[in-house]
């Protein structure tokens, strides 16, 4: 596999749509946070540069998904917030305070009532 032409980064997401990988955000672990994302083509063994995220979406420790063709990327930290647009976006809202169990954030969201 060739190697990834962006910056190395770690707690990076991935997902796969019609048999692309794609990879993005993520962290140099020292200060910077990325919004780009990547595609890889198994076929043409290269890696090239798609649409990234807006550069306030910057993020590591996020989650990933692919469903009926599209990329869903959420959650995660920029550095001083944990984040939760993912949530909202789906209709749910924050209920409570942040807490801390075994030394991981956590937030407990509802889905808001229609």
């Amino acid at each position: 596999m060739s190697q990834l032409n962006g910056p190395a980064r770690s707690e990076a997401v991935s997902f796969v749509i019609n048999n692309f990988a794609y990879v993005g955000t993520g962290w140099d672990g020292l200060n910077t946070r990325y919004s780009d994302f990547w595609k890889y083509d198994p076929q043409q063994n290269i890696w090239s540069q798609v649409a990234s995220m807006p550069d306030s979406a910057a993020r590591s420790s996020a989650v990933a998904f692919a469903a009926n063709n599209k990329g869903y990327v959420g959650t995660g930290y920029d550095g001083f917030n944990y984040l939760k647009s993912f949530y909202e976006f789906f209709g749910f809202i924050q209920d409570g305070a942040i807490y801390l169990e075994d030394n991981i954030p956590h937030i407990i969201m509802l889905r808001k009532p229609k």
